[in-house]
């Protein structure tokens, strides 16, 4: 979160991602949260994988249902 009055959140792509590509190609973007626990799996996640490549399944994690992404 960049500000909490108003609730803000900053989205940050260092170079071409995934991630920075589905944004600009649905405008949309799912924000997910972990615990401190979990913060060596989710860094990993960063790590610079092929398009094709689930980053998620790649160190471990498995992933929720969203919270209605596309419902509005």
């Amino acid at each position: 979160m960049a500000c909490a009055r108003p609730r803000i959140i900053q989205f940050t792509s260092v170079g071409n991602k995934d991630t920075l590509r589905n944004v600009e190609a649905t405008g949309q973007f799912v924000v997910s949260m972990a615990s401190l626990p979990m913060l060596a799996l989710i860094n990993g996640s960063s790590a610079p994988f092929e398009p094709e490549v689930d980053e998620a399944a790649a160190v471990g994690v498995k992933m929720g249902r969203d919270a209605g992404i596309g419902d509005n």
